[in-house]
């Protein structure tokens, strides 16, 4: 199948190795830089998997492109998909499959783009790390988890490219599809929201952050305003990683069940992704906009439309974005500040 993969970063270019190494043959776009530099070099990705590298065909701006393409993977920032995929549109065929591979939940940014038939999403379950144009490295390994934006029966050939973009993913980490992509979005975005929040506010790594006892108490507000949202939308979540049951948090509110909450959070960030520096934070210290808006965003966005108050995730999202303004620095005083 005719495949373009847009976004050679951190996560766009730790799949895009696996896969070409795997022997798909696929078109990659990127910004002219990393065209410029991936047209002499191999992409070279480090980390808890070794080392692997591929050279990419790839290109600098939707013009250079001849083709159409049967199934497209976006892996940009999710404030710069909805532009990417518009731009997309004439080289989409009817029936083609777009998938993204963005940080919190932009099913439907897409879908308004692209259409609910061809929208794909992604529960992106690995860490990973821009050490610069054509350079990553992969920080821990984990699955995927993608399916259709679309419920309900599909065609044989949605099925079919649907498959083709699995087998593509899985080449970098297994993979699977689900009957019902949003419920395990939501299971990574309540993690994913306290991870990257209090991480960028803190400046810290989630090995070090939650030994503050205030950050652990500030992860489950996080996650217990997620969970109010998503009971008020109607969504049956599932533990995150098998492990972490959200449902609990909910059923269970006294001091020991907090004490105990907060001490397998503190279990899991370490074991799992301690070192790790999450995408938000890597975006403010690099000086960018992070994907706020669309992780503990996301709460305020729809917890609004049900009248559901996130307070916690307000303040979170209020700070951050006074950290990209340069209005704030990052530190712990952020997590002190927090009224919980």
């Amino acid at each position: 199948m005719k495949t373009l993969l847009v976004g050679p970063g951190a996560i766009g270019g730790t799949v895009a190795v696996f896969a070409a190494k795997a022997g798909f043959v696929f078109d990659v776009l990127g910004r002219p830089e990393e065209a410029e530099y991936l047209r002499d070099n191999d992409f070279a990705l480090t980390g808890c998997e070794g080392e692997h590298s591929a050279r990419l065909r790839a290109f600098g701006s939707i013009d250079e492109l001849a083709e159409s393409y049967d199934c497209v993977l976006i892996a940009t920032k999710a404030q710069a998909m909805p532009h990417v995929a518009r731009a997309l549109l004439p080289r989409l065929h009817p029936d083609s499959l777009v998938l993204g591979l963005q940080n919190g939940i932009t099913t439907e940014l897409m879908s308004e783009v692209v259409g609910e038939e061809r929208t794909v999403s992604c529960m992106i379950g690995i860490g990973a790390t821009s050490k610069g144009i054509g350079k990553a490295e992969l920080t821990s390994g984990g699955h995927f988890i993608i399916g259709r934006a679309a419920q309900g029966e599909s065609s044989p050939e949605a099925d079919k490219r649907l498959e083709y973009l699995r087998r593509f993913v899985n080449c970098c980490q297994p993979t699977s599809i689900s009957g019902c992509i949003l419920a395990d979005l939501y299971s990574k975005l309540v993690f994913n929201a306290c991870v990257n929040a209090l991480c960028a506010l803190s400046g810290m790594t989630l090995g070090k952050l939650l030994d503050d006892k205030k950050a652990r108490a500030a992860f489950l507000s996080i996650a217990r305003e997620g969970m109010a949202v998503a009971a008020a939308i109607g969504l049956d979540v599932p533990p995150f990683m098998g492990i972490l049951d959200y449902r609990l948090l909910v059923k269970h509110q006294s001091k020991a069940a907090n004490a105990l909450f907060g001490k397998l959070f503190q279990v899991i960030g370490k074991v799992r992704i301690g070192k790790v520096h999450p995408s938000t934070l890597q975006s403010l210290e690099r000086g960018e906009l992070t994907e706020i808006d669309y992780l503990n965003g996301y709460f305020l966005r729809r917890g609004g439309e049900f009248g559901v108050s996130c307070p916690v995730n307000e303040q979170i999202v209020g700070m951050i974005h006074q950290i990209e303004r340069g209005e704030r620095q990052m530190g712990i005083h952020n997590i002190n500040e927090l009224k919980l």
